[in-house]
């Protein structure tokens, strides 16, 4: 589990994340001047015998409560006959790495010493599983954000990511969003465009639907969220705990926090990774 101070910065990145949905050329800025990943081509080679720390490991599994309700599954049948089948879903098993901790700890160590079509049902604790529910785990965030109806983009960006132009009065659409903007002055190789946007859009951000309101300086930004609601991120899932008029109260803790279950898995396939670099000479 993550602890409070990382938790309150990735809960700042998802809300500066929201802003930059209407703040969209700096984000394609970014896009366009991060890094190039490296990537490493790996070979796999299916192996016999049981499974170890580095084996890439293919299981279907079942989760479930105590009280036998199944939360998750990598079977279609078996997802029909829980009543939680997802028609978006594609289901197979699942491959990852053992020692990578792509799963929970749990389930790893069920796994190692396995052979190809063994099955097995592990009960595990919280410790083993996703953990304890943590006070630490929950952050307020501001409802509303505010920001500025003009907008300074650097003329060279604008270009660039505009595909034309900067011409004075000219209306142009504002990339991925339902709004457009009109430049209102080009000068000292700055752009100032102003949003033009209704009372009342409603757009999409990193932690739900936002509802604008304008006026002639600002646009303002109210998170429409309610208690209860489990919003889907990049970080997992965050549960509103409470809202009220100026802040929102979120619970990053992991749904299944505190709660001691049951995986049946099944061994699929074990495949040993190796780096097909490995034996090229060094320059």
């Amino acid at each position: 589990m993550k602890n409070k101070e990382q938790k309150t910065k990735i809960l700042a990145v998802l809300l500066a994340a929201s802003l930059v949905l209407i703040f969209f050329l700096s984000v394609k800025l970014m896009e366009k001047n991060k890094p190039a990943s490296v990537t490493t081509t790996l070979a796999g080679k299916p192996v016999g015998g049981t499974v170890k720390e580095g084996d890439v490991v293919e299981v279907d599994y079942t989760g479930r409560y105590l009280n036998g309700t199944v939360f998750d599954t990598s079977l279609e049948e078996v997802a029909n006959e829980a009543g939680m089948y997802n028609p978006l879903r594609e289901y197979k098993p699942i491959s990852f790495t053992i020692g990578l901790n792509d799963v929970v700890s749990g389930v790893e160590e069920a796994l190692v010493g396995m052979k190809v079509g063994e099955e097995k049902t592990v009960t595990l604790p919280p410790e083993k599983a996703y953990g304890y529910w943590s006070e630490e785990n929950v952050e307020e965030v501001e409802r509303l954000q505010v920001m500025p109806r003009v907008e300074e983009i650097e003329l060279d960006m604008f270009e660039e990511v505009m595909g034309q132009k900067a011409v004075v009065n000219q209306t142009v659409e504002s990339p991925g969003m339902p709004w457009e903007m009109v430049i209102t002055k080009v000068e000292n190789n700055m752009v100032y465009v102003k949003h033009n946007i209704a009372n009342g859009t409603v757009v999409p951000t990193y932690l739900g639907n936002s509802t604008i309101t304008v006026d002639d300086e600002n646009i303002y930004s109210t998170l429409q969220v309610s208690e209860g609601d489990v919003i889907a991120t990049d970080i997992g899932y965050l549960k509103v705990l409470e809202v009220d008029e100026n802040l929102v109260t979120l619970d990053a803790n992991n749904l299944l926090a505190g709660q001691t279950i049951i995986f049946n898995l099944k061994l699929i396939s074990i495949n040993q990774v190796e780096d097909q670099f490995a034996n090229q000479p060094a320059y």
